[in-house]
């Protein structure tokens, strides 16, 4: 009978683990998991985050463009109003618009540079400068030497000293070079389009 009274349970034949080749090993894990999250894991999260941007500016174009095709009716109605069937009479006694672009772009490209004009109605409101005020008479004779004109004046003109060329806002390249210019205004009465026919 044996006489030993202890067991040794120790494994037989079992090396030791080597501590620098276990943490190079942890090591190459914790690197190949980063890896994985920055390629397939937050890149595709940026990719998603862009592209919702991308959809969200779309959508707020989109929405632009629904906003004016909802304008479209209005805009056709006011287009079929100014149709000659649709027009009201005081509209069909407006001097021809076309007509009046063509003698002001005649007009304030000889005599008078042409600085700003107003339309309202029969009435045109021209704000012209020039070299003297000769030029400024020319025009107004010229331009009540149109059919569609009734009476033309002039309302203010102003001799304005020039400090040197392109010093003065507003001034016509033209005119930049000159010592003084003349700012006028000018008045024109327009015909009706009913006086025009009857002339």
């Amino acid at each position: 009978m044996p006489s030993k009274r202890t067991i040794n349970l120790a494994p037989i034949g079992v090396k030791k683990i080597d501590l620098r080749l276990a943490a190079g090993g942890i090591l190459l894990i914790l690197l190949l998991a980063s890896a994985f999250g920055k390629f397939l894991v937050a890149d595709r999260l940026n990719a998603v985050t862009r592209a919702e941007g991308e959809v969200k500016t779309l959508q707020s174009d989109l929405q632009g463009i629904y906003r004016r095709v909802a304008s479209y009716g209005d805009l056709e109605e006011e287009y079929a109003h100014y149709t000659y069937s649709g027009m009201t009479k005081e509209e069909l006694a407006m001097a021809d618009r076309a007509e009046v672009v063509r003698m002001v772009q005649k007009e304030t490209g000889e005599a008078a540079r042409l600085i700003s004009w107003n339309l309202s109605g029969n009435l045109l409101t021209l704000s012209v400068a020039a070299s003297d005020l000769q030029d400024i008479n020319r025009m107004v004779k010229n331009l009540g030497e149109f059919e569609i004109v009734d009476l033309c004046s002039v309302t203010t003109a102003v001799k304005e000293d020039l400090q040197g060329p392109g010093t003065y806002t507003g001034v016509p390249e033209e005119l930049a070079g000159a010592d003084h210019i003349v700012r006028a205004n000018i008045l024109v009465y327009l015909k009706s389009a009913g006086e025009e026919a009857g002339k």
